[in-house]
């Protein structure tokens, strides 16, 4: 008798253990799906971390589009495919040829993704994305006076 209640209380945990795993399934991917602009980069705007950093402001601006089946980047440059993601219970998982690169935690409540990149403490990157498409400032254009083909004609 003593066996039987062990066992039967071994399986009692196991269901309540299996039971909590499963409550915590992956987030509603329509949760997420769509254009995500830079709120923070460690913390800082976009704008002010490009600008420590002596970049163009446009460093610092960037996103990500999430579709029903991919990641893109959005960058000043262009888009690009960054590769398929997987939900989890707290967020996404980002992966390219199979193998998970990034993670991201989806606050609901902020509507907001958080990504920390880098290989170390050190040199980490926390990235704060809040719903929105990115707004890319107009390319600043070379005074007149270094506009001209004169200036850079070459002196006798």
């Amino acid at each position: 008798m003593k066996k039987f209640a062990k066992l039967l209380a071994l399986v009692m945990v196991m269901a309540l253990v299996m039971s909590t795993l499963t409550a915590c399934g992956a987030i509603d991917k329509k949760k997420v799906l769509g254009d995500w602009s830079i709120a923070t980069l460690n913390g800082k705007s976009g704008d002010d971390y490009a600008a420590e950093l002596g970049l163009d402001v446009n460093a610092g601006r960037g996103g990500i589009t999430i579709t029903e089946d991919n990641i893109k980047v959005v960058s000043s440059l262009g888009t690009q495919d960054l590769g398929k993601y997987e939900c989890l219970a707290n967020g996404i998982q980002i992966e390219q040829n199979g193998t998970p690169i990034f993670a991201a935690e989806f606050d609901e409540k902020a509507d907001t993704l958080t990504m920390k990149q880098g290989t170390s403490e050190a040199n980490a990157i926390t990235i704060v994305y809040k719903r929105g498409t990115v707004v890319f400032a107009e390319p600043e254009v070379a005074d007149e006076e270094y506009a001209d083909e004169e200036y850079y004609e070459e002196e006798e």
